[in-house]
Formats: C-alpha cells, sequence, structure tokens
C-alpha cells in the first residue's frame, strides 16, 4: 500500500499518457485493489472503457479471463 501512495503520480502518468489506448478491468470484490481505486482510476481515464467485474476478487485474471479479454477488447482493437 505504501508504494501506491509513494509512486502514485508516476502510475498516474503513465496512464494518462496512454488513455487513448488503454481499458480499465475491474474486480468489484478485490479486497487489495479495492472497487473506489477502480472507480477513482475511471474518472482520470474518461476516455477509456471501464468494466467491473461483480464476482472476481483480487486474481481476476485468473477468476475469470473470458470476461476480462472481453473488457479488455472493448477498446475495438
Amino acid at each position: 500500500m505504501r508504494e501506491r501512495y509513494i509512486h502514485r503520480q508516476r502510475w498516474i502518468g503513465a496512464l494518462t499518457s496512454n488513455a487513448a489506448s488503454s481499458s480499465v478491468v475491474w474486480a468489484m470484490n478485490d479486497p487489495i485493489a479495492n472497487l473506489e481505486m477502480g472507480r477513482e482510476l475511471h474518472a482520470l481515464l474518461k476516455d477509456s472503457p471501464y468494466t467491473e467485474l461483480d464476482g472476481a476478487g483480487h486474481f481476476l485474471i485468473i477468476e475469470d479471463p473470458d470476461r476480462v479479454s472481453d473488457g479488455v477488447e472493448r477498446r475495438g482493437g
């Protein structure tokens, strides 16, 4: 958690500079990267598609790879 705060501007800067090619897929039940974090990121990346996956936790790529893939592909190629 500490590193999230220390390096926040670095991460946000990288994401906002590439927002046109980004899609955000966030797990609604992630106890580590909680839903509020995903929604805050979405507010910063308004032009990027944002998908919340109900029933997925911290390892959403393993838990539900098909829905993650669908969310990422919303960018349209």
